[in-house]
């Protein structure tokens, strides 16, 4: 993860020709390639894809689900990611039909109201608030 963050493209290599795990989480359950891509580091993602990386299902382009508010909340892709921090635009709304609680957490306050008011837009989230993620997701060919 270090040799990643850093942009150390011989670094990585060497500890994946030696047989590191790509897709292995530290304590905050972001992999190399979570770091790679945070960092802006495109040539270590593209040889951690290569070797088959999925990442943690917390990159842009993965999809994401916030469902704080007793099962419901809302669903979409992670279009950036900063600071423990995910904005997240929404592509589905589950059960806040009649509107969920703004969360100063999970939704900067907003509250989640029905597809109408709410697909489209983007809500700054903190990782403690994804209940569900789809490693891969954003990359894959169904999500």
């Amino acid at each position: 993860m270090a040799a990643a963050e850093a942009g150390r493209r011989e670094a990585a290599a060497l500890l994946l020709s030696a047989g590191a795990d790509v897709d292995a989480h530290d304590r905050l359950g972001r992999t190399a390639l979570d770091v790679a891509e945070a960092s802006h580091q495109a040539e270590i993602v593209r040889v951690l894809r290569e070797k088959g990386a999925i990442g943690s299902g917390k990159s842009p382009g993965d999809t994401v689900c916030v469902l704080k508010w007793s099962g419901r909340g809302f669903c979409g892709p992670i279009e950036r990611v900063d600071a423990g921090r995910f904005l997240v635009r929404i592509e589905r709304v589950e059960g806040c039909e009649s509107g969920c609680v703004a969360d100063a957490d999970c939704s900067g306050g907003e509250t989640i109201t029905g597809p109408a008011a709410s697909v489209g837009r983007s809500v700054l989230v903190r990782n403690s608030c994804l209940a569900r993620t789809y490693p891969g997701s954003g990359r894959a060919a169904g999500r």
